[in-house]
């Protein structure tokens, strides 16, 4: 029995030092100084904003012999909203504007839960990707569906439904000039101009399905994906990310902000062909390519930031017929207008220094 409680004592002393040490290795990995000519931290100020946003989440399947797609869009919103920042935490909250949207007659009815989002520490970007929409129209549906009248409106598709869940991060090399809080959080502000070299990962699953065939039977083209009817297909993709990043600013307040980072990522994908999926299609093994854009551009002060910007995962994934692509794009657009208030007591347990 004593060599049980000893063995569990040393145990307990491995677990206590390698959490020490895990706790260190990420403190050293986040924490870090800024060149305080090229940034101004406003980390510690409360950051309140207005602002206007569109998000889209779009699904393609590419026959490449044809050159012909078949694209399906969600009927999005374009949200008013107001949020706020302090620290590491924020908060945004949003309501759809009914005269600015799209006919829901014209282009179905869409509902999605949106729970994406972002951490930006000064040297390290992540992006969680979590996110639902149910209810797509097919957008090029005249191109595409054989005695469809060039004004008859669009394919309604409200039993489609997207599940894609993923996590990419990657480190920014030069995290003492060039700052991504800047641009996309609005809590600092780059007084000069400066890039950096980006690298890190990425992981993504997402799944499309129907309650019948995502390739509709009435299509002017026989032959398209194979001549293959499936109503789902999923997707899993994991890879290294390569980019950068750079910040030109002219009088130390204008700025336009451009990044793109590249993956080349091993994935798999599979055509469900009914509900019992029982002879589903595999691909097997493929490399598809992954590219995120990023593009702020705005003016930036001591007290107040309006910036518009743009990002975009763009996902095309090999299927498993050589020459015809899955092709998942999500992204959002989106309008700040931003006021800092100095606050006299921060929070320091939102204020780690990273």
């Amino acid at each position: 029995m004593q060599s049980v409680y000893k063995s569990a004592a040393l145990c307990l002393v491995f677990l206590s030092v390698s959490l020490a040490a895990e706790a260190q290795f990420f403190k050293k990995l986040l924490s870090t100084s800024t060149d305080t000519s090229y940034i101004v931290n406003y980390s510690t100020d409360l950051t309140s904003r207005l602002y206007l946003s569109q998000k889209s989440a779009s699904f393609r399947l590419y026959d490449g012999e044809m050159k012909k797609s078949l694209d399906y869009l969600p009927n999005e919103k374009l949200v008013i909203g107001i949020g706020a920042n302090h620290g590491f935490l924020g908060v945004n909250l949003g309501i759809g504007v009914p005269f600015l949207n799209n006919d829901d007659d014209k282009y179905g009815t869409t509902n999605y839960l949106n729970l994406s989002t972002r951490l930006i520490t000064r040297k390290l970007y992540f992006d969680l990707l979590l996110q639902f929409y149910n209810g797509y129209y097919l957008s090029n549906s005249a191109v595409m569906l054989r005695d469809w009248p060039q004004d008859g409106g669009y394919l309604l598709r409200g039993d489609l439904r997207t599940y894609s869940i993923g996590l990419s991060t990657h480190y920014i090399f030069n995290h003492k000039k060039f700052s991504y809080r800047a641009s996309f959080l609005q809590n600092e502000w780059q007084k000069r101009s400066a890039g950096s070299f980006l690298l890190g990962g990425e992981v993504y699953y997402h799944v499309m399905k129907g309650d019948s065939s995502l390739v509709p039977k009435n299509l002017k083209y026989n032959n398209f994906f194979e001549n293959q009817h499936f109503s789902q297909v999923d997707i899993f993709t994991i890879g290294p990310t390569v980019g950068y990043g750079y910040t030109l600013v002219v009088h130390q307040n204008w700025f336009l902000s451009l990044s793109l980072t590249l993956n080349l990522a091993l994935g798999e994908s599979w055509l469900h062909p009914d509900q019992d999926y029982a002879e589903s299609t595999k691909s097997g093994l493929t490399v598809n390519i992954i590219s995120v854009p990023r593009m702020a551009f705005g003016y930036n002060s001591e007290k107040w930031c309006i910036d518009i910007s743009y990002n975009n995962l763009s996902q095309r994934n090999q299927s498993p017929y050589d020459q015809d692509w899955i092709q998942f794009d999500t992204g959002n657009f989106r309008l700040n207008v931003v006021r800092r208030f100095h606050v006299k007591k921060p929070l320091k347990i939102l204020n780690p220094v990273f």
